[in-house]
């Protein structure tokens, strides 16, 4: 049901009222959703519309939205007046689409009759499920028995995830060490995850967790197969330095036998037959 005018004027006026008590005397002074600076935590694709209001001054105010710098059109907005020029006021509505890659919004206003320029802003802070980007091991011969391998996952999530390792009984107890990428400027909310346990037993099926507050992401690293790998290259050496080892050994046989051959011939020299012609 719509109010009076009357109603609705003393409603909005009441709403404008606190920014106007706060604008010192007679400046203009927006406010985003009632706070001049705020941060706002958003998830990944989410609608919020934010409402900019100014109140003070006689002429009416000019608002225009920026988003990381970026002019925006509004989506709503409205001139408020009380009794003529005595009050004027304005309110203007923006809604954003969260994206990850958006930190600012700004709504700005010129005041017309100082001239100078007034801002409120909202920082974006964007939060968006896990995103495992790489996995891969390493492996190293262990003291003991099995293999001493080194896990490693890259997670990118917001805000930061927290990292299981999940073997085929169950999570996976061991030391773990977390470390930001330096370059965070081409990387943000990039995070190495690694850790280093020593496999007994090659029946393993290893993956990794990811978790925070918007959602969960895993990926699986088949130990088998890696350790598949790890294997191969030494059989492969060992195939090959056979084939050498037996080549080399044939043909160093060979040799000896001609070299024997050619020894028992110089030592007979040439054969002399009788000769059938008496003198």
């Amino acid at each position: 049901m719509e109010l009076p005018l009357s109603q609705a004027t003393l409603r909005h006026t009441l709403l404008l009222l606190p920014a106007l008590l706060s604008s010192g005397q007679g400046e203009l002074a927006p406010q985003i959703d009632g706070q001049t600076w705020a941060e706002r935590a958003l998830r990944e694709n989410e609608h919020h519309a934010f409402t900019c209001r100014v109140a003070g001054g006689s002429a009416t105010p000019r608002l225009a939205w920026y988003l990381d710098g970026q002019l925006q059109e509004a989506t709503t907005s409205r001139l408020l007046s009380v009794g003529g020029d005595a009050f004027s006021g304005g309110t203007s509505t923006f809604t954003v689409t969260a994206q990850r890659s958006q930190h600012e919004l700004n709504c700005s206003l010129q005041d017309p009759g100082s001239g100078r320029p007034a801002n409120a802003s909202v920082i974006l802070n964007v939060q968006f499920k896990p995103e495992i980007a790489q996995v891969g091991a390493k492996y190293q011969e262990a003291q003991g028995p099995g293999l001493l391998v080194v896990l490693f996952a890259l997670v990118r999530a917001n805000p930061p995830a927290n990292v299981t390792w999940i073997d085929q009984d169950g999570p996976v107890t061991v030391n773990a060490s977390d470390f930001l990428v330096l370059d965070a400027q081409n990387y943000p909310w990039l995070t190495n995850h690694t850790v280093q346990l020593q496999l007994r037993s090659l029946a393993h099926n290893l993956s990794v967790v990811a978790t925070n507050d918007v959602g969960v992401t895993s990926a699986s690293l088949p130990a088998p197969g890696l350790l598949a790998t790890r294997i191969e290259v030494p059989l492969l050496g060992i195939v090959v330095a056979g084939g050498l080892a037996l080549g080399t050994l044939v043909g160093f046989s060979t040799l000896v036998a001609c070299l024997v051959c050619r020894k028992e011939k110089k030592t007979k020299g040439p054969s002399r037959r009788p000769s059938l012609i008496s003198r």
